[in-house]
């Protein structure tokens, strides 16, 4: 072995090297291509042929394809983050609040190069040409090819379709659900409203394909609830309320509106569109244009389609009715906006004997303090019922409970919880406040994507959509938790006596 080293080193020349690196790449080259036939399933978009007035123009084709990738990457990571944001704020988990959600999987991407980089010659014979035209015969690609025709409307505005051709298009019934190997984007004033289209298509074709329901919903109607959603999100993420809206807001949510009136028309197949459409006219009453539907009616709508219940939590709920004045446990409050509710559990006291009422911290989801919150009326007639000016972490890396000033013109009332019971332990029964729901406890500490540790892990599942910060008790009637998620089998609370104690706050007499 010393030999050996001793020869390496003694005929080592900085050209054997390059020699090395060059067949070390061409290796690399041969695999990843053999990866590709074999393995890859990649969705591939071409560089689309772009036709400005009949005329190609080589710089808006590569602009075009470009914008197509961004606004795919985009709604998918947008998508995926509402999903998680969801699955953080409702209580009713993945078989209520989040049925039909589009999760994505699949990415987009340009062709790779693969054997068009290796230019390997015999004789003046192009082996690398000649293997990379066998490779297109016996493995093509999953590409969609993309041709765009744009024309001057007189007098200055501009009409832009995009005609997608996919060979390899997801197939399923052709009686039901149109074939997508050659579809047309609606007329767009604009190449970026266009290539939004192509990617939001291409996108609805990912999860269709696995879900046979989503296959209902037409891809224009998509593309189109795809583009208002996203411009709602943005005025929503600004942290924009009812009242408060600048020009940027009102210009985005109009915009949103436009672009979903003529699906509203016809009546949506998609629920999502009847919940924007509450979104937007909750926040911006004109945002549709010609509507004539309160956002009370498009929440009922929605909740309609899902065969939801109309305590829905988080889609602009109606509170449970309590007597004026008078605030406690299974009251709701809401933000401003009215899209997001969640029950009181107790009304607490601090050590210099302040009053506060006992919420879930997700009603203040950025943290941004003091957090107003409101009864269930729709404004003019909303009213201030009370304002969050605290966070408590449960655990070091779980979620929060909040702690809210009640107004002025309010009182509170634990009425039947008089007492804080002991943490809970595995195989405790434990019930739902006011209900008759009882079930077991089956885990502590138990982590969730995307809300953390900390949790009580309670079946059957014990708790209903709208029942977010609802007290939970053990057998003796003692306040022992809160809850805050769940899935189709079970409930996930938030325990309470432990951080409670530790901050010394108690139950207000």
């Amino acid at each position: 072995m010393p030999n050996l080293v001793a020869d390496l080193w003694a005929g080592f020349s900085l050209a054997k090297l390059a020699y090395s690196v060059v067949l070390i790449a061409v290796i690399w080259l041969l695999a990843s291509e053999l990866l590709r036939v074999w393995l890859d399933r990649q969705l591939y978009v071409s560089a689309p042929n772009y036709f400005d007035d009949g005329k190609a123009d080589s710089v808006k084709a590569a602009a075009f394809g470009s914008q197509i990738l961004a606004h795919h990457h985009r709604l998918r990571a947008e998508l995926n983050s509402e999903l998680e944001r969801r699955r953080a704020e409702a209580v009713t988990g993945p078989a209520e609040v989040l049925r039909r959600w589009p999760v994505v999987k699949d990415t987009l991407s340009l062709p790779p190069e693969g054997l068009k980089q290796l230019e390997l010659k015999i004789q003046g014979f192009d082996i690398g040409g000649l293997l990379t035209k066998l490779r297109g015969w016996i493995s093509p690609d999953n590409e969609a090819v993309v041709t765009v025709e744009a024309r001057a409307v007189p007098p200055t505005a501009r009409l832009v379709e995009a005609g997608v051709s996919w060979a390899q298009a997801p197939q399923w019934d052709k009686q039901k659900v149109p074939a997508l190997r050659y579809f047309i984007t609606p007329p767009a004033a604009s190449d970026d409203v266009a290539a939004a289209a192509v990617a939001a298509s291409l996108l609805w074709a990912d999860v269709a394909k696995g879900d046979e329901e989503f296959r209902k919903i037409p891809h224009e109607e998509f593309s189109a609830w795809a583009r208002g959603w996203q411009r709602y999100r943005i005025v929503r993420d600004r942290g924009a309320t009812a009242g408060k809206l600048e020009k940027i807001d009102t210009d985005l949510l109009e915009e949103a509106g436009k672009g979903i009136k003529p699906i509203l028309d016809r009546k949506p197949a998609y629920p999502e569109v009847w919940r924007l459409a509450a979104n937007l006219v909750a926040l911006h009453p004109t945002s549709i244009p010609d509507n004539k539907l309160t956002w009370e009616k498009y929440r009922d709508l929605y909740l309609a389609a899902i065969g939801a219940p109309a305590t829905q939590a988080g889609v602009l709920p109606p509170a449970d009715e309590r007597s004026a004045g008078i605030l406690g446990p299974g009251g709701a409050v809401w933000t401003e906006d009215g899209q997001l509710g969640a029950k009181i559990t107790a009304v607490l006291k601090d050590a210099g004997g302040k009053r506060f009422l006992l919420l879930p911290g997700l009603l203040a989801r950025d943290d941004q303090l003091p957090k107003d919150l409101f009864d269930r009326s729709a404004p003019p007639d909303r009213r201030l019922v009370a304002r969050v000016v605290r966070l408590i972490e449960v655990r070091a890396s779980g979620p929060k409970i909040a702690l809210a000033e009640m107004a002025a013109e309010f009182r509170a009332d634990n009425g039947a919880i008089k007492e804080l019971g002991e943490e809970p332990k595995r195989g405790d029964a434990l019930l739902v406040s006011e209900t008759a729901q009882v079930g077991t406890v089956g885990g502590i500490d138990v982590p969730l994507s995307g809300l953390g540790e900390g949790f009580l892990e309670v079946s059957p599942r014990v708790t209903a959509a709208g029942d977010a910060g609802i007290a939970i008790l053990n057998r003796d009637q003692k306040l022992v938790a809160m809850a805050y998620a769940g899935t189709e089998s079970k409930s996930f609370l938030l325990p309470l006596p432990g951080v409670l104690k530790r901050e010394n706050l108690s139950l207000a007499n």
